[in-house]
């Protein structure tokens, strides 16, 4: 599944004004034509936290980059039994620095 665009601030504020004016969930979905659980996502974030931006992610962030993350899926997919040795040629040949080892707990879907 690919990702999504975020939604702009400004709409995420106007989304909480209009809950704090009283209107419902699905009221405002049909308003600004986004789905109900992402108007309910926005609103319990502002309620628990207190913003509407994003959140910064935990965890540590991965090595591949989006093109080295293609770039692999798309040599494991055209040869599925790849050798993790290949694969970490040709990701230096993307001028990303891997070991065979961080290659294992890559998971091509």
């Amino acid at each position: 599944m690919g990702k999504t665009k975020e939604l702009p601030q400004q709409i995420r504020r106007l989304i909480v004004h209009e809950h704090n004016r009283g209107m419902g969930y699905c009221k405002i979905s049909s308003k600004y034509k986004i789905h109900v659980s992402t108007i309910r996502a926005i609103i319990q974030k502002w309620k628990r936290y207190g913003v509407v931006t994003n959140l910064p992610k935990k965890g540590r962030r991965g090595k591949l980059n989006e093109r080295a993350e293609r770039l692999s899926t798309r040599k494991v997919m055209q040869k599925p039994f790849t050798a993790q040795s290949e694969l970490q040629r040709d990701l230096q040949a993307a001028y990303v620095d891997v070991s065979e080892e961080q290659l294992v707990g890559h998971s091509i879907e």
